[in-house]
């Protein structure tokens, strides 16, 4: 079984301010899950996937939104820079 987790980011106007992030990751399936005696250790399997998935995920898209503030705020100002001289 898979769980797929999508980042998007996304300007006031709903337009898209980086494309989206997917990332997956395995999880164990519903019959993994073996009973009330194991429940914490199977879980705890789902739960470390789905953590580190979800880092993952969102490294990336903050990767991807700060570059692309960093255009936009770095072009600005080489074209100041470029004017003044």
């Amino acid at each position: 079984m898979k769980m797929k987790i999508t980042v998007e980011i996304e300007n006031e106007d709903g337009t898209k301010a980086i494309e989206p992030v997917v990332v997956d990751t395995e999880i164990p399936n519903h019959d993994d899950f073996k009973g009330p005696d194991t429940f914490l250790q199977d879980f705890d399997v789902y739960e470390k996937a789905v953590l580190q998935i979800r880092n993952e995920v969102v490294k990336e898209a903050t990767e991807a939104y700060l570059e692309d503030v960093s255009k936009k705020k770095l072009i600005p100002e080489l074209e100041k820079k470029k004017n003044t001289k």
